[in-house]
């Protein structure tokens, strides 16, 4: 996520309504924030025995610092944090939610990272927050429209069915209930 000070109160409670929707049973977390460079937050190495402390992390987030959002280099390392052997479950579906507010830095490099991780079957989730339009950006690291989820002052909770309705439909389908993986 590369969010302002401003707009992280909107993120958690989306964040933390996802969870009640996805809780850890069923989901594997890792959290990464980036601006012009990114930091990975937790690993899937680390895992979480209770939504709480899953809910203690999405409270320590920190905002982003400056005006830059590499998003190329935040799908690397998304990348990475999904790889076999990384601690993410091998037969898990594998989605990366990617939360801004700005226009991103890195377009063609983010358009081949986002090819390679949906040949590899990696989901990629794009949620605008609080802007007027969809960064071109969106149409470079998504497969579909669909997967471009813009919001102004919506109920965090109406953001969340809107993933869901991704999560179950368009390009890539939901295919059991064991869950999937959000970096």
């Amino acid at each position: 996520m590369s969010l302002d000070a401003q707009n992280m109160p909107y993120f958690r409670k989306i964040t933390l309504e996802l969870l009640d929707k996805y809780p850890i049973s069923k989901t594997g977390y890792s959290f990464l924030t980036y601006n012009s460079r990114v930091t990975t937050v937790n690993t899937f190495q680390k895992k979480y025995s209770s939504n709480s402390q899953v809910k203690s992390v999405i409270e320590k987030l920190p905002s982003r610092v400056g005006s830059t959002s590499r998003l190329d280099l935040a799908l690397v390392e998304a990348k990475k944090l999904l790889a076999n052997g990384s601690g993410s479950r091998p037969h898990a579906r594998k989605v990366v939610i990617v939360y801004t507010d700005q226009d991103q830095t890195g377009d063609a490099a983010a358009g081949k990272t986002s090819k390679a991780m949906e040949a590899e079957g990696i989901q990629i989730i794009f949620v605008v927050l609080k802007m007027r339009y969809v960064p071109r950006i969106c149409e470079e690291v998504t497969p579909n429209k669909e997967s471009c989820i813009p919001t102004t002052k919506e109920e965090p909770k109406k953001t969340v069915d809107k993933i869901d309705k991704v999560l179950k439909g368009g390009t890539f389908r939901v295919k059991n209930k064991g869950g999937c993986s959000e970096v």
